[in-house]
């Protein structure tokens, strides 16, 4: 490693280190406020994306994970991948559960079409 490259990797270090102690040194407030922000984006889950709302659809009209990539022009794991984080960001174990949901909250028609 040249000079040169010691020299900005040390200043970036420091730099950092810096950063990192102004922020310890905040008021316990403000760190209070931004932990209950937090906590409570974590209680509520942002709406399913366009794309989820086009793959929970497909859930709701009974529709297997093939079908469902094939219509949406994906892989049958893009559809799974899409399922796992609709299962862990809303808490729910099944297919059944998700298709509930979202009849509930009303992002997908009332049953198989």
């Amino acid at each position: 490693m040249k000079v040169n490259s010691v020299v900005i990797v040390v200043c970036a270090v420091i730099a950092l280190a810096g950063e990192v102690l102004q922020r310890s040194a905040a008021p316990a407030g403000n760190q209070q406020d931004r932990a209950a922000d937090l906590a409570a984006s974590r209680e509520t889950p942002r709406p399913p994306s366009e794309r989820e709302l086009q793959v929970v659809a497909g859930v709701v009209a009974g529709k297997t994970n093939a079908e469902i990539a094939a219509e949406l022009r994906v892989s049958e794991k893009t559809i799974e991948t899409h399922l796992h984080r609709l299962f862990d960001r809303y808490g729910v174990m099944s297919r059944t559960e998700l298709a509930v949901l979202a009849m509930q909250e009303r992002w997908a028609p009332t049953g198989p079409g």
